[in-house]
């Protein structure tokens, strides 16, 4: 992941921890995010994408579809969300 995706993400959680909650359009939001990140696995080199900057990236894209689809579960709190994200970002 890049520092501007992680930038991204930062400012989501920020807004997530200062109850600007409004799950749709973080959630689309976050799917930008997504969309960008696999994109960039994409087009890397297949030896690249079957290293572990591939394994990382795509372990990066599996928190944010999971911080997405939090976003869309009636039961679900800004924490769930923001640790989801926390994790895609240390990627």
């Amino acid at each position: 992941m890049n520092n501007s995706r992680r930038k991204q993400i930062e400012k989501l959680i920020r807004r997530l921890e200062n109850d600007d909650v409004n799950f749709e359009e973080i959630g689309n939001e976050i799917e930008g995010i997504m969309d960008d990140e696999q994109f960039a696995f994409d087009n890397l080199p297949d030896s690249f994408q079957d290293s572990v900057k591939g394994d990382v990236m795509q372990e990066a894209i599996e928190y944010l579809q999971a911080a997405y689809d939090a976003c869309y579960d009636e039961e679900t709190d800004p924490d769930t969300v923001i640790d989801f994200l926390d994790s895609a970002r240390c990627c």
